[in-house]
């Protein structure tokens, strides 16, 4: 007889995730190297040094530099846009990190896939509009500075020879295939950075949107509350570093352009470390408060109920009594304990070294040429 056939059970799925928006051009590079190169910091590498030996084989072609010397600016701006792409990989993958790290602390249920992607991924259009927007601000800003402080600059000159004065400034000649070589680079480089700026600003606010809206808190899992701290502490110091780092620069010391721009940039790296962790404070010192609260309650049960037992005379349960005591008091302690900053005191010491250490290296530097002459 026919054994009868078992009716299939189906179990609902969950839903395919739908991107909210197509992803910038960046994040399609990266995904494509990713997927075709091991070690893409390899390439970028490379791509560095090529671009040294192009802009300094113009300037060699051209006279603008002795045959088989090489110089700092040259190189500088040939390796901002790899050394930019390479930070926007840095900063993506550590962001999946911190994101899988803090999972456990997500409330349920949490959309996993699409805070996943709203973390590392931009929109396209809003990319290259920050790309745009970045190098119109340079220009501006380059503009600005020689016409107002032609003294902070090497050439100084009107508007109109604008061009000429930052060729000058960056050691580049001013024959026309030196000024496209260094024209191209320089825009390729600030189109770049306007997108890593882009990256910074949407994976800082959404972090805050998680912390916010996304957040079982639970102020005894302190190790995942600071997951994202490293990730913000790194934002920073990236920011602090790309302004202070002039500061060592000689030709840029005395530049008042550049010092206005480190310092803001130290200010806004502060920022980034400690703004978007603010939500997350916030929450967790009105759960300490909670804590307390209730501790507090219990100690006053605990002691009224101690006060009846003392009126009536009903001392047999006094050592219970004061072991309740004592595990109150200590719980008390210990909540009172716990950090409500989520980060831990190594991470807030990176940044403030980040801070300080590019000044002190240029007040070393100070000293000695002041001693030595």
């Amino acid at each position: 007889m026919p054994k009868p056939r078992q009716a299939k059970i189906s179990t609902p799925q969950a839903p395919a995730f739908v991107a909210p928006y197509p992803p910038s051009w960046f994040d399609r590079y990266s995904n494509w190297i990713d997927r075709r190169v091991k070690r893409p910091w390899i390439l970028h590498l490379g791509l560095a040094v090529f671009l040294a030996l192009v802009v300094t084989g113009s300037q060699w072609a051209v006279g603008g530099l002795p045959l088989g010397r090489f110089d700092k600016f040259h190189l500088a701006l040939a390796a901002a846009g790899p050394l930019f792409l390479e930070g926007m990989r840095y900063l993506k993958r550590h962001a999946v990190d911190a994101l899988e790290w803090f999972r456990p602390a997500l409330r349920k249920p949490v959309p996993y896939d699409s805070l996943r992607y709203l973390l590392t991924t931009m929109p396209a259009r809003g990319a290259f509009a920050a790309g745009f927007i970045t190098m119109l601000v340079i220009l501006f800003i380059g503009a600005a500075v020689t016409a107002l402080f032609p003294s902070s600059v090497p050439s100084p000159g009107p508007a109109s020879t604008w061009l000429f004065t930052v060729l000058d400034a960056l050691h580049f000649s001013r024959q026309p295939m030196s000024a496209v070589v260094a024209v191209v680079l320089a825009f390729l480089a600030w189109w770049t950075l306007g997108a890593l700026i882009y990256q910074i600003l949407r994976q800082l606010r959404t972090i805050d949107q998680i912390y916010r809206q996304h957040t079982d808190v639970n102020l005894f899992q302190s190790d995942r509350m600071h997951a994202f701290s490293s990730h913000t502490s790194r934002v920073g110091i990236t920011i602090i570093l790309m302004g202070n780092l002039n500061f060592v620069t000689p030709e840029f010391r005395g530049n008042l352009g550049i010092i206005v721009v480190a310092e803001a940039l130290s200010l806004l790296g502060v920022a980034s470390f400690v703004l978007p962790l603010a939500g997350i404070h916030r929450l967790l010192v009105l759960e300490k408060e909670r804590l307390l609260g209730e501790n507090s309650a219990r100690i006053q049960s605990t002691v009224e109920r101690l006060h009846h037992a003392l009126q009536a005379k009903t001392l047999s349960g006094m050592d219970e009594f004061e072991k309740a005591l004592s595990s109150l008091e200590r719980e008390h302690a210990v909540i009172s304990r716990i950090p409500t900053w989520p980060w831990n005191a190594g991470t807030v010491r990176a940044v403030l070294a980040a801070v300080f250490l590019p000044v002190f290296i240029w007040l070393i530097q100070y000293i000695l040429q002041r001693l030595l002459g």
